[in-house]
């Protein structure tokens, strides 16, 4: 009777009508999860294809901004490796030659900063030589790594994170400062060093980029300023070496000095300053022994910081100077015997002693001022006025 009055197939029916609904419970949760996990992916790819393009427009902006730099100058393939992704570069520029109505004391002041990472440029026309300013007589691990005319001046260094290079030039012409004139152009160099597994090398192709560097800028002040001198132009990457024959003249022999004395090699003929030197081997033990002879010259900003260097001197010296005009610049000689400390053996020299040191000096002046070969032969040094001599 059940099945008569329909019962029967009307739960037959609803059973049937169930089934689809069973099934979809069971399809929903993993639909469900396979649709989020879609979600996650596509939202994932669209993060990092934002980042993906953020980072390269920076790094094709950090790219544009070291072209422009500093005069676009700054050397491309040496820093592109140092460009970052995620961080702006930090440009900082001023000088007069940018801005000539700003109180600066620099031409030009360029740097250009990712993080601890930086490149500078400065250039100044120096009124006498600063603390960075390439020193005449330098030693060879701060030679200019590119070979220099004889009208220029250059030094490199560094630290364990960045290599530097400093170059002065002759602007004839002269340069215009509030304070004074000058016929020096000073321009130093800093680039980080190479980033490890490139083909550079910090004792190699780092500093001669800082130096080509500073070669280029150089040469672009002196054109845009009207120095009136030669461009230095391309340089040869090659080790300047000294030039043994401006020192023939200082011989022991010829001064009658008793003993061993060896010269210390002078640096390639430079225009605005040389220097020769004579030291006794070994060093004698006596009280007003001489222990060394020292001949130095520099015209220009460099002439006047020859005197206070000597007064700072800490051995016992006597000394004979003159000056002179050498190339048109006014120029200072400077001739030093420097004697044994007298604390060292708890003495004091005769008198004897003290007045053959002093004609001593005089005589190597006089040598030095006629010597052909010599760097005042060569920079045609003339009027020649023998000052005071000063112990």
């Amino acid at each position: 009777m059940r099945g008569a009055d329909g019962e029967g197939p009307g739960r037959g029916d609803t059973g049937a009508a169930d089934a689809p609904v069973a099934r979809w419970q069971q399809w929903r949760p993993r639909t469900w999860g396979a649709l989020a996990l879609a979600a996650l992916v596509l939202v994932g790819a669209g993060a990092y294809a934002v980042r993906a393009y953020t980072a390269r427009q920076q790094l094709a902006d950090n790219q544009q901004q070291l072209a422009d730099a500093c005069w676009g100058l700054l050397p491309r393939d040496h820093l592109r490796p140092h460009l970052p992704h995620d961080t702006a570069g930090r440009l900082v520029e001023y000088g007069t030659l940018l801005h000539p109505d700003q109180e600066s004391g620099a031409l030009l002041d360029c740097r250009l900063a990712w993080g601890g990472v930086s490149a500078e440029v400065r250039a100044t026309a120096p009124l006498r030589p600063g603390p960075d300013a390439p020193d005449t007589v330098q030693p060879p691990d701060a030679a200019f790594p590119l070979a220099l005319p004889a009208n220029a001046l250059g030094s490199a260094d560094g630290d364990d994170d960045t290599a530097a290079a400093v170059l002065v030039v002759t602007c004839p012409n002269g340069l215009a400062r509030r304070t004074g004139r000058s016929t020096d152009l000073q321009v130093r160099v800093s680039l980080p060093l190479a980033r490890p597994g490139t083909p550079e090398e910090p004792d190699g192709p780092t500093r001669t980029e800082a130096a080509r560097t500073a070669v280029a800028v150089a040469d672009r002040i002196a054109v845009r300023q009207g120095c009136g001198g030669t461009p230095l132009g391309e340089l040869r990457a090659a080790p300047t070496r000294p030039d043994a024959s401006l020192c023939h003249w200082l011989d022991a022999d010829a001064l009658g000095l008793a003993g061993t004395w060896t010269s210390r090699p002078t640096g390639p003929y430079a225009t605005r300053a040389g220097h020769c030197e004579l030291r006794a081997r070994p060093v004698p033990q006596r009280p007003g022994d001489i222990v060394a002879i020292e001949a130095t010259s520099a015209s220009g900003a460099w002439s006047r910081d020859i005197a206070e260097q000597q007064q700072g001197a800490a051995l016992p010296h006597f000394t004979a100077r003159a000056t002179a005009r050498c190339g048109g610049a006014s120029t200072y000689h400077q001739v030093v015997v420097r004697t044994l400390d007298s604390a060292v053996v708890d003495r004091q020299p005769s008198r004897e002693q003290l007045a053959e040191q002093r004609r001593l000096a005089r005589t190597v002046l006089d040598r030095y001022v006629a010597a052909e070969g010599a760097w005042p032969d060569r920079s045609g040094c003339r009027g020649t006025r023998v000052l005071e001599e000063a112990p």
